[in-house]
């Protein structure tokens, strides 16, 4: 997998067969606050290429349309078919996608024989692994010095924020935040949505006192925290910055 891709674009890409060289996929959507003007998750699917040729037929494809990045941004239609298994993405469900599907766009081995670290997410690794390849459940583990539950995923949810074309970000001040958990903080918080910033800016301006907005935001944090030990950093942020919107460079 490499760095600054989308996880839409390495588990849902695949079902659109899109019939271009993957050198001019820039990177895929599940929402476009651009075109939109939101970032809910709806009917579509966004893929921004460099190049596109209107000739090429998809039986997805509803529209496209030229960025303000001169990109070209493919507009294409979620099936019911498809709905399922993002619902599984979103949630970082990946060992949980209907086998049908990993069958037909996953392969176990790539083309020069190595094991697809993909498929590996897929199956949750449950693969007969040779000798010289540390199971990825242990890698992790060992890279990130924590202990996974035996039932956990071996991937992280999809960063919705970055899930999401848009031309401005929200900024925030993370600099009294340690160094050695600031990037974990950094990543929780680009994975809220407009719709949850907007619950914490509510929270944020209200009369009530801290103690109770703290208490508001963890309940509001309950489903989005992983490491218990990183909540106070995250709601002292939460607490002290409103939300400013700012142009993406």
């Amino acid at each position: 997998m490499l760095s600054g891709i989308n996880k839409s674009r390495i588990f849902l890409l695949p079902f659109y067969e899109l019939n271009t060289e993957p050198h001019t996929i820039v990177n895929t959507y599940l929402a476009n606050k651009e075109y939109y003007g939101t970032d809910e998750i709806t009917d579509y699917f966004y893929v921004e290429l460099h190049i596109w040729n209107p000739k090429i037929k998809n039986d997805y494809y509803i529209n496209h349309y030229h960025t303000d990045s001169n990109t070209v941004m493919l507009i294409l239609k979620v099936p019911e078919t498809l709905k399922e298994v993002r619902t599984k993405l979103i949630e970082g469900k990946y060992s949980e996608f209907n086998d049908e599907y990993i069958k037909k766009y996953f392969r176990e081995k790539l083309s020069n024989n190595s094991l697809n670290t993909n498929y590996r997410i897929l199956k949750k690794d449950k693969l007969e692994l040779p000798k010289t390849i540390l199971p990825l459940r242990e890698y992790w583990q060992l890279v990130l010095d924590v202990k996974f539950d035996d039932d956990q995923e071996l991937l992280s949810k999809p960063n919705l924020r970055s899930e999401t074309y848009d031309n401005s970000r929200f900024s925030y001040d993370v600099d009294s935040i340690c160094d050695s958990i600031r990037r974990y903080v950094e990543y929780k918080l680009e994975t809220f949505i407009d719709k949850d910033l907007s619950q914490f800016n509510e929270a944020y301006n209200s009369k009530r006192s801290k103690a109770d907005k703290v208490q508001a935001l963890k309940d509001k944090l309950e489903e989005k925290i992983i490491l218990p030990s990183s909540v106070n950093s995250i709601i002292e942020i939460l607490i002290n910055n409103e939300f400013r919107r700012s142009e993406r460079s």
